[in-house]
């Protein structure tokens, strides 16, 4: 459940920075090279705003996911060892 929450507050924030980037770029077709720079400096402001934060939502989902594959893991361990009976 908090892999699926995290995986989907991420694709959040990456999809509104794709729709600023997207927004920003149609609108430079006519913009003077002042304007363009200007723009440039924005849209990178505005992806680091946006791009930081969700790492913070990327890194615990990797987590999350090697801990759920490391517990089904030893479970289908302990799973064979009282099948078998072994220790």
């Amino acid at each position: 459940v908090v892999i699926g929450s995290t995986f989907i507050s991420w694709s959040i924030v990456i999809t509104m920075i794709y729709q600023i980037i997207c927004e920003i770029n149609k609108g430079m077709m006519w913009a003077s090279a002042a304007t363009k720079r200007y723009h440039k400096s924005v849209v990178f402001s505005l992806v680091m705003q946006g791009g930081v934060p969700s790492i913070f939502y990327v890194i615990p989902m990797f987590c999350l996911f090697g801990l759920l594959v490391n517990s089904f893991i030893v479970g289908m361990e302990e799973a064979a060892n009282n099948r078998f009976g072994t220790k």
